[in-house]
């Protein structure tokens, strides 16, 4: 936990001092570079130990709070974000017994779609999904045993794509479809 608790504080030491005085979106910019390094730091927990601690969730969840609080995503779009993903990510945990997700992808996809809300959060949720697909399944026939991945990387991939293009990516979608 040493190492997570230096890469954050790190982060914070490049971020916090450039945003000092600043209001509006600036202030959104810093929630949600905050929000980059505690993501950062649960896909290097997840692809370490396949677990991504409660401490980073809950750090992630009171970010989202925070936008919420202060105008970076509406309230009703922030908690519909919350669940849009999350639970039917619990269902599946529960029917399969964590063999299928576990509890830390789930709480990282109802505290990341707090923060940016549920269209967003549909969003990072599909790009981490196909990404998962993209590296991991080409690996699957090359090992033995049990096929386990680290989920965690690949939804905060998709958050950190969505922090700096979900618009961009949102319109694409919406002309294309």
């Amino acid at each position: 936990m040493v190492i997570y608790r230096s890469f954050l504080f790190g982060c914070s030491g490049f971020i916090l001092p450039a945003a000092a005085g600043l209001a509006g979106e600036a202030a959104d910019a810093l929630l949600l570079g905050l929000a980059a390094c505690i993501l950062l730091a649960a896909a290097i927990a997840d692809q370490r130990t396949r677990e991504i601690p409660l401490a980073l969730n809950g750090a992630l969840l009171l970010l989202g709070i925070l936008r919420v609080w202060s105008g970076g995503v509406p309230a009703g779009e922030a908690v519909l974000g919350a669940f849009c993903v999350s639970l039917p990510l619990e269902v599946l945990l529960r029917l399969t017994r964590g063999r299928a997700i576990g509890g830390g992808d789930v709480k990282l996809t109802a505290a990341g779609g707090l923060l940016v809300g549920w269209r967003y959060c549909l969003l990072a949720f599909w790009i981490g999904g196909a990404l998962a697909v993209l590296f991991q399944v080409p690996r699957l026939g090359k090992e033995r045993g049990g096929h386990t991945i680290a989920f965690g990387p690949y939804l905060a991939a998709g958050f950190l794509l969505i922090f700096l293009w979900g618009d961009e990516i949102l319109r694409f979608l919406a002309d294309k479809f």
